[in-house]
């Protein structure tokens, strides 16, 4: 039997609610992108609210909120076994809660590594991500992380630019994250930001400074991927 679900978190959660009485015959949960099988059963699960919260409220009370903080660290990664490490790590918690994390089980290590993934990712982006200044005053940043961190970041940048308004752009999952007095997320269908026509000071002081600490005899490119890897280059004011 598999899963098929919306994709959204109160959806995984609505599965694992019903995923308890079958869990034996659950061989995966999906997005549902309307795929058909021909060996496997698959069931569509409509979201519903109500089964979310139980699931959630069951997590926090049975495992403490750190480990309902990495379940949905996990749902944001990039993994396409994330969603059955998932359940299959929750359900063998029922006896023993957070103490699952040390288990070596499959699944339990999987949950582990994926958590462990979004994590480093998104303390990754912290120091990462430049922002450039458009005309009317709003900050702009792109980025194309391997996994969904920009729901976890948006919090960070709320608060370190004050009360700025500024949108971080998912140029991956062509996603904007948005603060205007309140953080939002929304598609970037029909977005137009031309960059190339942008006078942007906060750009030539950045490349101005990473030009002036650089020891021109003892710069190495090939350290210098190690440390920083050529992928994360492209939207780095300074690399350019």
């Amino acid at each position: 039997m598999i899963y098929l679900y919306d994709g959204s978190f109160e959806g995984i959660m609505t599965c694992i609610f019903y995923g308890y009485s079958v869990l034996n015959k659950l061989v995966d949960i999906q997005v549902d992108k309307g795929q058909m099988s021909l060996i496997d059963e698959m069931v569509k699960i409509t979201t519903e609210a109500d089964k979310s919260d139980r699931i959630v409220r069951y997590l926090i009370d049975k495992f403490g909120y750190e480990f309902f903080m990495s379940v949905y660290y996990v749902y944001l990664s990039s993994s396409k076994t994330k969603e059955i490490s998932m359940i299959r790590t929750i359900f063998l918690g029922r006896d023993i809660g957070s103490e699952i994390i040390h288990s070596r089980q499959d699944d339990v290590v999987e949950f582990m590594k994926n958590r462990g993934y979004v994590s480093n990712e998104s303390h990754f982006y912290l120091g990462l991500l430049r922002f450039t200044e458009l005309k009317d005053g709003l900050l702009y940043a792109q980025f194309e992380p391997e996994n969904n961190i920009l729901p976890i970041i948006m919090g960070h940048f709320k608060n370190r630019l004050g009360d700025r308004p500024f949108i971080i752009h998912d140029m991956k999952r062509h996603i904007l994250g948005v603060y205007e007095n309140e953080i939002s997320f929304v598609s970037d269908e029909g977005l137009d930001i031309r960059l190339e026509e942008i006078d942007d000071v906060y750009e030539s002081l950045w490349k101005v400074f990473h030009t002036s600490i650089a020891i021109e005899n003892m710069i190495n490119p090939k350290l210098q991927s190690s440390n920083l890897p050529k992928k994360y280059w492209k939207y780095m004011t300074e690399m350019k």
